[in-house]
């Protein structure tokens, strides 16, 4: 292990980031898990926020009995505003960097709304900036809330056809999950399994 680390030292200071033989020592290098305990929670927007009190109240609840027992980044979706909002956007053109900030900023309103619902328990939710204030969340209260859109603002890549982002809060949490190195990743939708298509509108 000493001497792969001592490796990849060595390369990183002599050699190109593109370097073939840096990027083979890079990928034998251990990953550190920053957050091993803690799960990602996805909550979609359009399957459960959007669908109001009746369906966000009694998760409320099942967040609160749940982070006795377990740490959670709770993910929010953008749901069907951010959909209209890309129909707008789309509409005039615009490119895929401007629609992933346009969704951002429901997911977000999401988040802060979900937040207000979990204060009195002492959960917040936090923006970009403040996940770095995670680990201090966790150890207090077991949970903290953000929104779920991946952080790549104007600099999203387009999709192969289209302008709508190709990656939205589903990939957003799952990238948390994985550069954390958390335990799970759950994505909360009220669907009854995976499909390959769209259960509301395919058979």
């Amino acid at each position: 292990m000493a001497s792969t680390t001592a490796e990849l030292e060595t390369l990183l200071m002599q050699r190109s980031l593109t370097d073939a033989q840096l990027i083979a020592a890079a990928e034998t290098a251990i990953d550190f898990r920053i957050l091993p305990d803690a799960n990602v929670i996805k909550i979609g927007g359009q399957s459960m926020i959007d669908r109001g009190r009746a369906a966000v109240y009694p998760l409320v609840e099942e967040i609160v009995a749940a982070r006795k027992a377990h740490k959670m980044l709770i993910g929010t979706g953008a749901g069907t505003r951010a959909r209209h909002l890309y129909s707008i956007a789309a509409g005039l053109n615009l490119p895929a960097g401007v629609l992933s900030q346009l969704g951002a900023s429901v997911a977000d309103q999401n988040a802060a709304m979900l937040g207000q619902l979990l204060a009195k328990h002492g959960i917040s939710a936090v923006d970009g900036a403040g996940l770095s204030a995670v680990p201090l969340y966790l150890a207090e209260v077991n949970a903290v809330v953000f929104g779920g859109m991946p952080p790549y603002g104007l600099w999203m890549r387009p999709a192969a056809d289209g302008v709508i982002p190709p990656y939205r809060t589903d990939a957003g949490c799952f990238l948390v999950a994985e550069q954390f190195g958390c335990k799970a990743m759950i994505y909360v939708k009220d669907e009854n399994g995976l499909y390959t298509a769209n259960p509301k509108t395919e058979k």
